[in-house]
């Protein structure tokens, strides 16, 4: 099984920038391969980080207006629903934990069709 490019590259960005600054411990809870944690660097975004572990969450616009990669975060003892794909990560928190289950199953069914579709962007 190879590693696809834009994996590749995240892991890549991921590895330098965590030389540079600080990493906020997360925690994706409820994955299907089951709960994964990566210490990632500040900036990054929840996608980042679930894309660098191979979690899979849902994805299709990656500017944030479908809703489609909505997980529930919780910081600080505080739950709330974020989009993964815009929300930067931010030190301060002992750990950050993510549900990795689609909040919307039929949002995620109807999107999956788009899975793939920028893979052709990140090839070299």
């Amino acid at each position: 099984m190879t590693t696809a490019p834009r994996t590749k590259m995240l892991l890549g960005l991921l590895a330098s920038a965590t030389a540079l600054r600080t990493t906020v411990p997360v925690r994706f809870i409820n994955a299907p391969a089951g709960d994964a944690t990566i210490d990632a660097p500040e900036g990054a975004t929840v996608l980042d980080a679930a894309d660098a572990l191979g979690v899979p969450v849902g994805r299709s616009c990656l500017v944030g207006t479908c809703a489609t990669c909505e997980v529930a975060l919780v910081r600080d003892g505080g739950e709330r629903v974020v989009r993964a794909c815009v929300y930067k990560l931010r030190g301060g928190a002992d750990e950050i934990v993510v549900d990795a289950r689609p909040r919307d199953e039929e949002l995620a069914r109807m999107m999956a069709r788009f899975s793939g579709v920028d893979d052709d962007i990140f090839r070299g």
